[in-house]
């Protein structure tokens, strides 16, 4: 699918490239699904350094849902990092804001 001349991932695809590029970077990551609990975040990321960070995984041009958006802010209100991303380096960005990524 193209938006704008812009070739655009599936999600499950976009998923996948995440779960590559931070196992590489020794984070374990987890697709986390509930199907009791609709709206969680797609993927659980555990950090070397002992933290926890959700995330939401959306194609270029889209956002999350106002039931992603209150999980992702519940889960931000209990002081653990959760998001919204759209690629590979947003990934990233979430897990290591604003210092340098291992």
């Amino acid at each position: 699918m193209y938006l704008w001349g812009v070739l655009l991932l599936r999600e499950s695809a976009i998923q996948k490239l995440i779960k590559v590029r931070l196992t590489q970077k020794s984070c374990v990551v987890y697709k986390f699904a509930s199907p009791a609990q609709r709206g969680v975040p797609d993927l659980v990321v555990l950090v070397p350094d002992g933290r926890v960070v959700f995330m939401e995984v959306k194609q270029t041009g889209a956002d999350a849902t106002p039931q992603q958006h209150y999980h992702l802010a519940r889960i931000n209100a209990q002081g653990v990092r959760a998001g919204v991303v759209h690629s590979v380096d947003e990934a990233i960005a979430l897990v290591w804001p604003q210092t340098i990524e291992p």
